[in-house]
């Protein structure tokens, strides 16, 4: 009895061996089962996240390449329009040269009974300084003159106001001309003395200063 009972213990312990081996080996499956449908999902969207980004890469380079495009062709219309003003500056500046190589030759051709100057001596400005004031005066009638001098902004201005003002005020009175017809015929610039003063350095040194005078002589005539 005792050894039918051992066989029995020994047959059901066998059995319950193997039914946990088989529980084990099914959840095993299970779990591979599991890890292969997770591993495929996750390459599935890893698959479909790298294509989302070659979309998106692809649609940066497309719009990158728009824009490019775009801009060229802005900087295309640009110096188109840039040439095309750059062209008419020329033409208008050679027709306000031709303007006033007509006007200088016809002032030039004027007669000394209808001219008037005056000259203004010693006035404090190196002679390139008022030259670049009087180069845009030469050949203007006399209000335009007048206004361009006054508005101006550089401190010898007034001083060739004055003189301008002095060469009408000679035409009107010396010469019995129109002041309404004048123009600047002629405003020469010369050099007049200069003045030397004494800049003091340091470590007992010293240099010196020079300031120069200028003469300034307008010339004013009567156009018909």
């Amino acid at each position: 009895m005792t050894q039918d009972k051992e066989i029995d213990r020994e047959v059901g312990s066998n059995s319950s061996i193997k039914k946990a081996e088989s529980a084990s080996s099914s959840e095993a499956r299970e779990l591979k089962d599991a890890v292969v449908v997770a591993s495929s999902s996750g390459e599935g969207k890893s698959l479909a996240k790298t294509k989302a980004v070659q979309a998106k890469k692809g649609k940066a380079t497309a719009n990158k390449l728009n824009a490019s495009e775009a801009d060229v062709s802005g900087v295309n219309a640009v110096r188109s329009s840039v040439r095309a003003t750059k062209a008419t500056v020329k033409k208008t500046d050679a027709a306000k040269d031709s303007d006033a190589r007509l006007a200088r030759k016809k002032l030039a051709e004027t007669p000394e009974s209808k001219r008037a100057y005056a000259v203004a001596r010693r006035m404090r400005v190196s002679p390139q300084k008022l030259n670049v004031l009087v180069k845009d005066v030469r050949g203007l009638p006399v209000s335009k003159a007048l206004a361009l001098l006054k508005f101006s902004r550089r401190r010898i201005a007034g001083e060739a106001r004055r003189a301008l003002l002095s060469a009408m005020a000679n035409a009107e009175h010396n010469k019995g001309l129109d002041v309404d017809a004048l123009c600047v015929a002629e405003a020469s610039v010369g050099r007049a003395l200069v003045m030397k003063r004494l800049d003091i350095k340091g470590r007992s040194r010293s240099g010196r200063i020079e300031r120069p005078l200028s003469h300034l002589r307008i010339v004013v005539a009567e156009i018909e």
